[in-house]
């Protein structure tokens, strides 16, 4: 047998020094290798009975980065300690030898159910399980029952998975506004992503994010636009550990230089185009597309565990002739006319409720802008008294129109680009007036 270490060592280095670009082809590249190691290591295993060795968290995703911690789960049929100190000893010990950083968790089928029951991180980890070697059927049985047990409760999977994702966020912040963004930890990053992922087994009965769109709770074109964002934020992550030659989720300013040379972007033509501000605009559109996705979805996923899925929702109350249901406002088909009060009093409400916009009714609004060549919603002194009210309320209109996608909004709002770049109709500097009010967005 090739040694098994001594190769895993010598294909990381080729992967750092010359590898695929970074992100999903980088990840995909390792974790291929790694599977045929482990696969390797395992055919050595001679012990009796039923047991499966499964890759778990980024591992089980296909989502090695260069200095991603290596998960594995060790499930079996009652084995006892020399068995599973066999198991342990063939897989574990030569991926240490390689100098990987490797966590595994070793359980009784009985166990992992057990487990399962009361343990966020041991939910999630059978969710995003994969097999490698031993008996796939017993991985299969485990991960069925897992998701029936979810299933079954919703409503406290998605309260653990709320308040790990609301902790998360207080530690990391907004990875849409921070000039240090956290990558994964922070609201915006790729984590939130994998929430919805696991939140789909509560509600739907089946993890990922397909079944979302199937049931509703996202959009086919949510979930291009989601998948996208995600694989900009993981290329980031990939480069990030290229560059420090270690694990870190933080991207900072000393490294943005190098992280944007690794994912090919340039300086432009004048000093504020640097390549840094690239990366920075670039990162914010995917984390604010992460953000805004994540809230809408999160607050119907949350409404249906604890009530049950409907697919349509009565309204919950009318604010200004809009319907509002679990936190998503939504316009009637009715007020969907050339009105050049619509834009700002949807805004109103949006911020006075500090609800999102429903998703068919920014596809409405979308199509509606697009189809009527003759429709232009502009300013009147009602409109531009209402639209600076909303302004003068931040940070809640910033949170909305910054988490939503700016093209967009230039398309709803008359002249929104020029108004957002501080020269607006509405007579007032709104750059400079969000930087004053909430200066983390820049």
């Amino acid at each position: 047998m090739v040694d098994v270490p001594a190769r895993l060592k010598a294909t990381l280095e080729h992967l750092v020094t010359d590898g695929p670009e970074p992100g999903r082809p980088w990840c995909r590249a390792w974790t291929v290798e790694v599977d045929a190691a482990v696969v390797e290591l395992a055919a050595d295993v001679s012990a009796t009975g039923r047991w499966s060795l499964a890759a778990v968290g980024g591992y089980g995703r296909r989502e090695l980065c260069p200095a991603s911690d290596l998960d594995l789960l060790v499930l079996h049929d009652d084995f006892d300690e020399t068995e599973l100190e066999q198991i342990v000893r063939a897989v574990v010990y030569p991926l240490w030898d390689a100098g990987l950083k490797v966590g595994y968790a070793v359980r009784s089928a009985k166990e992992a159910a057990k487990a399962i029951k009361g343990e966020l991180d041991d939910a999630t980890s059978i969710l995003d399980a994969r097999p490698l070697a031993g008996n796939g059927p017993l991985l299969h049985d485990v991960r069925s029952r897992a998701i029936a047990s979810l299933h079954k409760r919703p409503e406290k999977f998605l309260t653990a998975l709320t308040e790990a994702d609301g902790k998360r966020h207080a530690r990391a912040g907004d990875a849409a506004e921070m000039l240090e963004p956290d990558l994964k930890n922070g609201a915006g990053g790729l984590r939130d992503v994998q929430s919805l992922r696991w939140a789909a087994a509560g509600v739907v009965g089946s993890p990922g994010l397909d079944p979302l769109v199937s049931a509703r709770y996202l959009g086919a074109a949510d979930r291009s636009r989601l998948a996208r964002a995600y694989d900009h934020l993981l290329a980031e992550r990939v480069a990030l550990h290229l560059e420090m030659g270690r694990a870190g989720e933080v991207l900072r300013l000393d490294l943005q230089d190098a992280v944007a040379t690794r994912l090919g972007l340039r300086d432009g033509a004048t000093d504020m185009d640097t390549k840094a501000h690239r990366l920075l605009t670039a990162h914010y559109r995917a984390a604010r597309t992460v953000s805004h996705l994540h809230l809408r979805a999160w607050s119907l996923l949350v409404a249906d565990a604890s009530t049950g899925r409907r697919w349509a929702r009565p309204a919950e109350k009318i604010v200004d002739g809009f319907e509002v249901a679990a936190g998503v406002l939504r316009v009637p088909d009715e007020q969907l006319v050339h009105d050049v009060a619509l834009p700002s009093r949807l805004l109103v409400a949006l911020a006075d409720e500090g609800a999102l916009l429903d998703r068919s009714t920014a596809s409405a609004l979308r199509a509606l802008v697009r189809s009527r060549g003759d429709l232009e919603w502009g300013w009147n002194d009602t409109s531009r008294e209402q639209f600076l009210s909303v302004l003068s309320a931040l940070p809640p209109i910033i949170t909305m129109l910054y988490r939503g996608r700016t093209h967009e909004t230039q398309e709803f709002l008359s002249r929104w680009a020029h108004t957002s770049a501080g020269t607006g109709s509405c007579g007032i500097n709104v750059r400079r007036r969000k930087r004053s009010r909430q200066p983390g967005l820049y």
